[in-house]
């Protein structure tokens, strides 16, 4: 791949990983609301308790959406150095 697609790859890559930091909140609820409308259509799969529901939430707002994001974007900036080195 060119130098030209590999920098517009990573530009992509780092504003996906700003809009995952920054809506990590919403992106956590829908996950929530919607893996609470599977458990209700499949009961075999027992609810969490109260306690972890509530840590569910920050585990899938703080571990894995922003963590991802965060990680997208220092990438992004990891390739955009090491390309301005090379010139």
């Amino acid at each position: 791949m060119s130098r030209i697609w590999l920098t517009a790859l990573w530009s992509c890559m780092a504003i996906v990983g700003a809009t995952l930091f920054y809506w990590a909140g919403q992106l956590s609820t829908r996950y929530h609301a919607y893996s609470t409308g599977f458990r209700k259509e499949h009961p075999n799969f027992n609810p969490p308790a109260p306690k972890t529901r509530i840590l569910d939430k920050e585990i899938m707002l703080v571990g894995i959406f922003r963590f991802l994001g965060a990680l997208l974007v220092l990438l992004s900036i990891a390739w955009f150095y090491s390309i301005s080195r090379f010139d």
